[in-house]
């Protein structure tokens, strides 16, 4: 969660929520915020639409292809090793 979720959710929890009433809210204000900016990005006539979706896509690509070896080296990586030891 983002330091701007922690920050709603005390918010609203100090107004007398509940936790689960809370973050529901939370979730709910996080989409509208969300929403906002892609809105904004999109209707502004700034956008670059080749250049942003050749981004994502490589993005996308890169993740996808980087992310097994990212994972077996971290669990091969011996600090990883040692802390997952129980003391």
């Amino acid at each position: 969660m983002e330091s701007i979720g922690f920050l709603m959710l005390s918010a609203l929890m100090m107004g007398g929520m509940s936790i689960r009433h809370a973050g529901a809210t939370k979730n709910a204000l996080a989409s509208v915020i969300g929403l906002t900016a892609v809105i904004v990005l999109v209707s502004s006539p700034l956008m670059h639409w080749r250049e942003a979706l050749i981004l994502g896509a490589g993005s996308v690509l890169g993740g996808l292809c980087g992310w097994p070896e990212r994972v077996r080296s971290y669990f091969q990586h011996p600090a990883a090793q040692y802390a997952s030891q129980p003391n």
